[in-house]
């Protein structure tokens, strides 16, 4: 049985470089333990082997969460949309792909 460590947000404060390298790192580490790792670097998001994103929506005066599975296309265009914002660029895109290889 693997041990499991979860991360919130672990990568605040940091960005470019040494974001890329810390999922790096992360990915190294998951090799020999399940890692739970909460983001909104796509330097990190782009290393992780399943991916999920967290939807927060307002129902009825109460917040409600979904977290939804992320296929590889999806995951390419949340990489994609955490790079470039609302409006996802070609640039992102390719900029996505480079960071999930």
């Amino acid at each position: 049985e693997l041990p499991t460590l979860i991360l919130d947000e672990i990568d605040t404060g940091v960005s470019g470089k040494v974001a890329e390298e810390m999922g790096n790192v992360m990915k190294e580490m998951a090799e020999n333990m399940q890692l739970i790792v909460i983001t909104h670097l796509a330097q990190v998001a782009a290393k992780g082997n399943n991916n999920y994103k967290v939807v927060k929506q307002d129902v009825s005066g109460k917040t409600q969460s979904n977290i939804i599975s992320l296929n590889q296309d999806d995951k390419l265009q949340e990489i994609a949309q955490l790079l470039s914002g609302s409006k996802i660029t070609e640039a992102a895109v390719l900029q996505a792909k480079e960071l999930m290889k």
